[in-house]
Parts: C-alpha cells; sequence; structure tokens
C-alpha cells in the first residue's frame, strides 16, 4: 500500500509541475474545505488529489493524467452563479 501512495504522489507531482493552476493534496491546508461538498452525504469522499484548472489546457492535462495513471476521475464543475440566480429552474410568471 505504501508503494502505491508513494507512486501517486510522485505522479501528482509531475501533473502539479505542469499545470497553471492548484493541485492540491490531503496534506495541504487547503485541501480540507476544497474536498467538502454541498451534499454533505459525500463528505467521507476523501480523493487523491483535488485540481483546481486555470484553463482548458489544464483540464486536458488532468484527463490524460487520470487516464494514463489510470487513477479515477471524478468531475466537479464551480457555476458562475446558482442557477436559481441565472433563471434556471424557475417557474414563469403568470
Amino acid at each position: 500500500m505504501y508503494a502505491v501512495r508513494n507512486l501517486v504522489r510522485r505522479a501528482c507531482s509531475a501533473l502539479e509541475a505542469g499545470m497553471r493552476g492548484v493541485l492540491l493534496r490531503p496534506e495541504q491546508a487547503a485541501y480540507k474545505q476544497a474536498r467538502l461538498l454541498v451534499n454533505q452525504r459525500f463528505d467521507g469522499i476523501r480523493p487523491q488529489a483535488i485540481a483546481h484548472p486555470a484553463d482548458v489546457h489544464d483540464v486536458v492535462k488532468c484527463v490524460n493524467f487520470t487516464r494514463t495513471s489510470r487513477i479515477p476521475l471524478a468531475l466537479r464543475s464551480r457555476a458562475a452563479a446558482p442557477l436559481h440566480r441565472r433563471g434556471w429552474g424557475r417557474r414563469p410568471a403568470h
């Protein structure tokens, strides 16, 4: 198990070095807050890393990284504003 963790750490370091954005890992202070989701039902999930890509190139690097390393990928997006503020999910005015 230690060998696998060490391999993941080295791979994440290589990914982080090539990113413009931020890659958070469990040993970093910002990781704890970043891993929390709106739905507390999933608070027990502890990803091996959390990427905050700066641009589309970072996204491509992350996807290719997970593909070649066979580390599972889970996506989460951040909307610029909640859906109801953009008019989605509202009932039409009568």
